[in-house]
């Protein structure tokens, strides 16, 4: 579990005693049912879109780090554990690559590699333990933070539409330690649930680029546009064209993806249903663990990068 004694010793942080509250509204399937009967979803689910591509596409930069859901997970982890960091010491490489695999089923390699990622792109600092000369800690950098802030400000964006009274009354400052202590282990070992669909999950999570080109091509349906061209995608995440021209295959193979007149890839009723589903899952998911973790204290009340303002 990620609150445990060893990362509370690593952090400084102490768990709040509240129990996960998982009768509210009935966890996050409940939230999920609900907004499916808003009147509001469709908009909601455009809104959503729309705000976390571009959240995206501001950090496509950082391309290799993102692009592929293993790597995108461990990345998340890391700034959910960061958000306990309380005193600024770092994460343990070790401590990080070991609940990476043994919660989440992320190798320690790929682990270890987000984390000279995490460096290379600016999102982190290392620094030799003290300690112990063999480890490496690992700090959070302001800019980390403001990526979580972006990607909590986009799930905020649906979830007013959707009523849900936290994303009206706390800000993504609050929310995001809130999220932490809700939703951190749940998220690490149940990141996949979002994608029932294992075509789509493998289109959207496993094929590196592949979210990107897919939350690209569903936002030009739902706004009535036509499907971007490859030479398009390609330029506007940082991707080569033959990467979009294989995404695309795979997304035609499994009936994810047609095609219009230019050859551009457009969305399937299959693909409609199915990014609605996992788009519903992740608002309902995090709808529940912003307003659970709310009720359990929120959290830390310092966070990277604010030590040193």
């Amino acid at each position: 579990m990620l609150h445990n004694d060893e990362l509370a010793r690593a952090t400084g942080h102490k768990r709040s005693s509240s129990p996960l509250n998982e009768g509210l509204s009935g966890g996050p399937a409940g939230y999920e049912a609900r907004f499916r009967r808003h009147a509001a979803v469709d908009e909601a689910v455009d809104r959503y879109t729309s705000a976390i591509l571009a959240v995206r596409e501001d950090a496509a930069y950082a391309f290799k780090l993102l692009s592929k859901e293993e790597r995108y997970r461990a990345f998340m982890i890391f700034g959910l554990m960061s958000a306990m960091d309380e005193k600024g010491y770092g994460l343990p490489n070790g401590l990080f690559a070991s609940y990476c695999e043994q919660a989440a089923g992320i190798s320690k390699r790929t682990a270890q590699t987000t984390l000279q990622l995490l460096v290379h792109y600016g999102f982190a600092q290392m620094r030799i333990d003290p300690s112990d000369r063999r480890s490496r800690l690992y700090r959070a950098e302001p800019k980390l933070v403001q990526f979580l802030t972006d990607w909590i400000e986009a799930s905020l964006i649906a979830l007013r539409l959707l009523d849900v009274p936290a994303a009206r009354e706390a800000t993504p400052r609050q929310l995001m330690p809130a999220l932490t202590v809700s939703g951190s282990d749940a998220y690490a070992q149940d990141g996949y649930v979002f994608f029932p669909d294992p075509d789509f999950r493998h289109l959207f999570a496993e094929i590196e680029g592949g979210s990107l080109v897919v939350m690209a091509v569903v936002a030009s349906a739902r706004e009535g546009g036509p499907g971007p061209s490859r030479g398009d995608l390609a330029r506007r995440f940082h991707m080569s064209r033959a990467q979009v021209t294989r995404i695309v295959a795979v997304g035609r193979e499994s009936g994810l993806f047609g095609a219009d007149e230019a050859g551009a890839p457009t969305v399937t009723a299959r693909l409609e249903d199915t990014y609605l589903d996992c788009i519903l899952k992740a608002l309902g998911f995090l709808a529940f663990h912003y307003e659970n973790g709310l009720r359990m204290g929120g959290g830390p009340r310092t966070l990277p990068g604010e030590r040193e303002r």
